[in-house]
């Protein structure tokens, strides 16, 4: 993905996306309210390209780089496990005259 942001006038910043996606090339281009790149960058991340995949189906499947959740491990706790329990068999009475 190539996202190109230039400054234009009065504090607008003008964002230029091109970027392929299943085989097809998808351009945009939009003006941004921003002072900074970096806000700027920010609103076409969090705004504008979302917009683009609820707006176009073709983009339905698209997960942008920025959007997976960095994977944190959780700390493993060794705790000792007991052994299972044998089950308990009640005493039976002998069985008297060799069974039935």
């Amino acid at each position: 993905m190539n996202i190109v942001i230039t400054h234009g006038i009065n504090y607008q910043q003008i964002a230029k996306i091109d970027f392929e996606y299943d085989g097809i090339q998808f351009t945009s281009e939009v003006m941004v309210g921003c002072e900074t790149e970096e806000e700027a960058m920010k609103c076409v991340q969090e705004t504008h390209l979302p917009n683009m995949r609820r707006n176009d189906r073709r983009l339905t499947g698209i997960v942008f780089d920025w959007e997976i959740p960095a994977v944190v491990e959780e700390p493993v706790i060794d705790e000792p496990v007991a052994p299972p329990e044998e089950p308990v068999i009640p005493d039976e009475p002998p069985v008297e005259g060799g069974g039935v």
